[in-house]
């Protein structure tokens, strides 16, 4: 598969492939007559990076867990510590949002019925 069918299967550009790859985010994406051809390993990969940023983890944490998928392989240790590090972070942040739609909702529900706080 191309870098243009991988870039519309995840809704991100080639140009921000290339950057994932330059910075070993994931792995060097095999050529193929000088194109990348992106294999079944690559779109793993690829597909556990867009889902994480996604979800908001920094590019400096997603290298760390890079480094630890390279060094250890499956089913490394620390790849199951920052995995549920990463989990608590995002109930976190699930829950500021969480709030903060309920307090949008309540100053939405006080300005329909005419108050001004």
């Amino acid at each position: 598969m191309n870098i243009s069918e991988v870039s519309q299967i995840y809704h991100i550009t080639p140009d921000t492939i290339r950057y994932y790859e330059k910075i070993g985010l994931i792995p060097p994406i095999p050529r193929k007559q000088n194109k990348r051809d992106f294999d079944e390993e690559s779109l793993k990969y690829l597909e556990m990076v867009v889902c994480l940023r996604g979800s908001g983890v920094s590019i400096h944490d997603l290298k760390v867990y890079s480094n630890l998928l390279q060094e250890e392989g499956e089913t490394g240790e620390e790849q199951i510590q920052w995995l549920h590090q990463q989990i608590k972070e995002l109930k976190a942040r699930k829950w500021n949002i969480e709030q903060s739609i309920n307090r949008l909702n309540n100053k939405i529900n006080r300005l329909t019925k005419g108050e001004n706080q």
